[in-house]
């Protein structure tokens, strides 16, 4: 019922045609002499935090403890509302784990959608009505 609810309500206050095809709100990024699948060999520093967004009374946010979800939670009470895997990060048994991890760095609200950018940029997207992910 709290998820009904809370899609019926961001869908009002977002205010775009969920028939539409939202494009994403994160530029595209320019490629130099290094792809995303260069991985350093020392350990990596912990991520920076993600700013949560807000809608009314919801508060999305990616929680740092678990790499690759995203979460819905009450703004007043902090209670969850829905949690949910966006992504999935293979490793490679040859390199060291932490090199390999893959955090989420924003997300923005937009047309009904949750968009997710991630730190090798890809940029998915979650329909706030169904809860289904697509990858962009």
């Amino acid at each position: 019922m709290r998820l009904i609810f809370a899609s019926l309500l961001l869908f009002t206050l977002v205010g775009c045609d969920p028939s539409s095809n939202c494009p994403s709100p994160f530029p595209k990024p320019e490629w130099g002499l290094f792809s995303s699948t260069n991985h350093a060999a020392a350990k990596r520093i912990s991520p920076k935090p993600v700013t949560p967004v807000f809608i009314d009374s919801i508060k999305f946010l990616a929680p740092d403890s678990s790499m690759g979800y995203g979460e819905a939670r009450s703004k007043n009470t902090n209670s969850l509302i829905w949690r949910k895997p966006v992504y999935t990060v293979s490793y490679d048994n040859n390199l060291e784990k932490d090199v390999q991890d893959v955090f989420i760095d924003s997300m923005i609200v937009k047309c009904n959608y949750l968009f997710i950018r991630n730190e090798e940029h890809e940029v998915y997207k979650i329909n706030l009505k169904t809860l289904k992910t697509i990858k962009l």
